[in-house]
């Protein structure tokens, strides 16, 4: 077997570790927000005098994301990273909904760079548009829920963090 044959052979093994591990990394995810919603729906009833009550719908959001997450990823990495991500978002919109003039927004940025880690810089830069756009048209509601301000330090990690999610893959 020549060195270029051998030389290949291990980059491609190379490559199906690093996509289960992505796989498992994604599976770990969506096992920690299913325990995060079961975690919030536990302290709604403790803390009613600091969060709202209707907090209950994040927190089953986050379980429904992650559940929904583990059986995307029989149809592959990409389809349950994609799932993934746009609940997350939605998730946080609903938060930002919840809890106005408040900077839930920057939690978006996380979403850019999980992304990005997950699908390369492709990925990475599509969430950031996306989430670029679903930021701007927050700003545009009445009553007002995300303040000029917000959504400028909304954008600026955006867009940090997409470059730091695809240096990450």
């Amino acid at each position: 077997m020549s060195t270029l044959q051998l030389a290949d052979s291990a980059h491609a093994y190379g490559n199906e570790s690093l996509n289960d591990l992505r796989k498992d990394a994604v599976h770990s995810t969506a096992f920690g927000l299913m325990g995060a919603g079961a975690l919030l729906l536990l302290t709604i009833p403790i803390t009613l005098n600091v969060i709202p009550r209707e907090s209950w719908l994040i927190a089953v959001a986050l379980a429904a994301v992650g559940v929904i997450t583990r059986q995307a990823l029989t149809a592959g990495l990409r389809w349950a990273v994609a799932i993934l991500s746009v609940g997350v978002s939605l998730t946080i919109v609903a938060a930002i909904q919840l809890y106005p003039l408040t900077p839930v927004a920057g939690l978006l940025g996380l979403v850019v760079i999980f992304t990005g880690a997950f699908l390369g810089w492709k990925g990475s830069l599509a969430a950031a548009i996306g989430e670029s756009a679903l930021l701007i048209a927050l700003t545009r509601l009445e009553p007002q829920v995300i303040s000029p301000e917000l959504a400028f330090f909304g954008l600026l990690l955006l867009w940090c963090g997409a470059p730091a999610g695809w240096l990450l893959s």
